[in-house]
């Protein structure tokens, strides 16, 4: 493997896993969506408050992996005071990339994202870092 190639638990990712960005709830939230992976116990709850067709805040409950954690994260981030219209093409992008085939290196469309690049070589812990995503899609 080569050095340039990132590995799958960078400091990066480790640091988005011991301190999320925006974990919490959201008591004033216009939407909540819960989604699980029963395989591995994963669970995400996102709480958003929409107006006039933006997200002007967001939240989640995370209980998982450090992988989803900092998937939920980065998300969380990426989304705020974004339009509906662009989170959800977002988040297809995303969830669309992560199916690429295993061993390959995952070109997820965004720096942000790049942390997540060597999960090519963990086709088992997609779900992982998909769950987050697959709950901004409902």
């Amino acid at each position: 493997m080569s050095s340039d190639r990132p590995t799958l638990y960078s400091p990066a990712l480790l640091g988005h896993a011991r301190s999320p960005q925006h974990a919490g709830v959201l008591a004033d939230a216009s939407e909540v969506h819960r989604v699980d992976n029963p395989l591995c116990g994963d669970r995400v709850t996102l709480h958003l408050k929409v107006r006039a067709g933006r997200i002007v805040d967001v939240s989640h409950q995370t209980r998982g992996c450090a992988l989803c954690l900092a998937s939920a994260s980065v998300m969380t981030a990426a989304v705020l005071h974004q339009s509906i219209e662009a989170v959800r093409a977002r988040a297809r992008t995303v969830v669309d990339g992560l199916q690429r085939a295993p061993g390959a290196m995952l070109d997820l469309g965004d720096p942000a994202l790049a942390l997540f690049g060597a999960l090519g070589d963990a086709p088992g812990r997609v779900g992982c870092v998909a769950l987050p995503w697959q709950a901004l899609l409902k």
